[in-house]
């Protein structure tokens, strides 16, 4: 009988650490996990993730970034920190926007011409292809998805279907 008084206990103490430790083993389980890598965006993933980007880049007030981003959320099903990611997507965009837009004096005034353009339009491209790829490896796989659809889209539209 004293036997089986001690077994209970054991018993009762094993599932009390169960239920404590199973959450916190879950967790770091979690993050032991590698994260899944997308594949790059695609050309017309990446017009896509242009429009996007740049319409994000060209709001300068925080109710309108604000605003665009709620309707993202919605219409994407994002939850906040995906939310943050586009957020600091759009930041540095804007950053690069406001760098080009700070140049076009010089270009209009014939100081620098047509290979600061160049090069000015080559650097938002690459900020672009860069960003949609950033973004595309910062969400869940199914927000992946989801922001993937406009682009094909777009592919098909431009592509006749192809």
């Amino acid at each position: 009988m004293r036997l089986g008084f001690w077994v209970m206990k054991v018993l009762t103490l094993m599932k009390f650490l169960c239920a404590i430790l199973s959450p916190l083993f879950l967790s770091l389980c979690a993050y032991a996990q590698p994260a899944l890598t997308q594949p790059p965006a695609s050309n017309g993933e990446v017009a896509y993730f242009r429009f996007l980007l740049l319409g994000l880049g060209h709001l300068k007030t925080t109710t309108g970034i604000h605003n665009y981003e709620r309707l993202l959320a919605k219409q994407f099903d994002l939850n906040p920190q995906e939310v943050a990611v586009i957020d600091a997507a759009g930041v540095t965009m804007r950053a690069l926007l406001q760098q080009i837009h700070t140049s076009l004096p010089a270009i209009e005034s014939g100081q620098t011409g047509a290979v600061t353009v160049a090069r000015l339009t080559t650097q938002r491209e690459q900020m672009i292809t860069t960003l949609a790829n950033q973004i595309l490896n910062s969400v869940r796989p199914i927000t992946a998805a989801r922001l993937r659809v406009p682009g094909h889209l777009v592919a098909n539209a431009t592509n006749g279907g192809n």
